[in-house]
């Protein structure tokens, strides 16, 4: 794998870390191309401008968490191993995006 160091640090793109790392600088980018651009661009429109810190960071909590409580039953005889009940219970703060929320908290 190699490296562009022309491109800034980002945190990996797995495990819901998107929205909460890059958001605010994906909003602040595209306020600067309507800014430039309005509603009607022409092809290859671009916006220029550094990437800034987000400015939310000292004032929101970017992270969230869930746990989650299973009933076991092993069968004494076999091993056999069932979940007949299980619940996850999530502190995800604001879903942007219901389909892929209701996809973390199934798969995470």
């Amino acid at each position: 794998m190699s490296l562009d160091t022309a491109l800034p640090t980002a945190s990996l793109a797995g495990g819901s870390s998107g929205t909460g790392s890059w958001g605010a600088t994906i909003a602040d980018a595209a306020d600067r191309f309507r800014d430039k651009w309005g509603s009607d661009p022409e092809d290859g429109a671009e916006a220029d401008g550094a990437m800034p810190d987000n400015p939310y960071g000292d004032q929101y909590a970017m992270s969230a968490y869930g746990a989650h409580f299973a009933e076991i039953a092993v069968h004494a005889d076999t091993g056999e191993i069932r979940v007949p009940r299980m619940l996850g219970v999530f502190a995800a703060g604001r879903i942007v995006n219901p389909t892929l929320g209701r996809s973390q908290f199934l798969g995470a």
